[in-house]
């Protein structure tokens, strides 16, 4: 069989379609459940490798290095979330924040409508920024991923939400909330911070408390123990892999001679 698609485009399509089968597969499990998460993991591992295409462009030491095509890939992604954020406000939703590929919106509308709102911006916002752009075809699509009962920002890409629903299914009462970029899902922190860590955010995402008298008490408690109590290597060691030899981390010597 002979195609004219190129060979990047074309991996890239069958990886995105591999994605798109296991995202299906996990939209059908309850939110939180053992087989909902294996189905989120194996989507997310052919999102890793589909982003990687980026990468092989993007990088100088690639035989496709092609820096147009690596900044392409970013202003449009930025471009088209500046438009949805701009045609949410025609709607009186508000949207609070995007990142990347994704945008947040709160708004005083239910599941359906904000359903309606994800349509209208594919059947027709999408297809006229294609038109302005004179774009040979149309691959850009929204899809409503989730909705939280209530997420806590501490900064960009760093935050812990309570699933509602995860595309479409009501998560169980006892599902984990997501969480992005803070230390409890890093490796480069410490034992002791990551457990602390996780109990503000079950704290604050399950059990819905926010009384700020228990997270006082809960800091105090553990000021006391890090300082009054003998605390194990494990504990307090923070682990971080290098990535290059030894000899290159040198400290060098300044223009000062210090």
């Amino acid at each position: 069989q002979i195609t004219t698609d190129a060979l990047l485009p074309t991996a890239l399509k069958s990886m995105l379609a591999l994605r798109a089968d296991w995202a299906s597969k996990q939209a059908s499990l309850p939110p939180g459940s053992s087989d909902w998460t294996d189905a989120g993991r194996r989507s997310t591992a052919y999102k890793v490798a589909a982003n990687s295409f980026y990468g092989v462009v993007g990088s100088p030491y690639s035989r496709y290095f092609d820096r147009e095509i690596a900044e392409a890939v970013t202003q449009a992604g930025a471009y088209l979330i500046r438009k949805t954020m701009e045609y949410a406000k025609t709607k009186s939703l508000n949207p609070v924040y995007g990142d990347t590929d994704s945008i947040f919106i709160t708004g005083g509308i239910d599941q359906a409508g904000f359903k309606e709102f994800v349509k209208d911006c594919n059947e027709n916002l999408y297809p006229q920024v294609i038109r302005d752009t004179k774009a040979p075809t149309n691959l850009i699509h929204l899809a409503y991923e989730k909705e939280f009962e209530r997420i806590v920002f501490t900064s960009a890409k760093r935050y812990a939400g309570a699933y509602r629903h995860y595309k479409g299914k009501p998560a169980e009462a006892n599902a984990e909330p997501e969480i992005k970029g803070l230390e409890y899902k890093r490796g480069d922190a410490s034992k002791i911070a990551r457990q602390f860590q996780k109990q503000v955010i079950d704290l604050l995402c399950k059990s819905k408390i926010e009384e700020p008298a228990t997270y006082t008490a809960l800091v105090l408690a553990m000021r006391d123990w890090v300082l009054l109590s003998p605390l194990t290597l494990e504990q307090v060691r923070i682990t971080k892999s290098l990535a290059k030899p030894l000899s290159e981390y040198a400290t060098k010597e300044k223009l000062d001679g210090t």
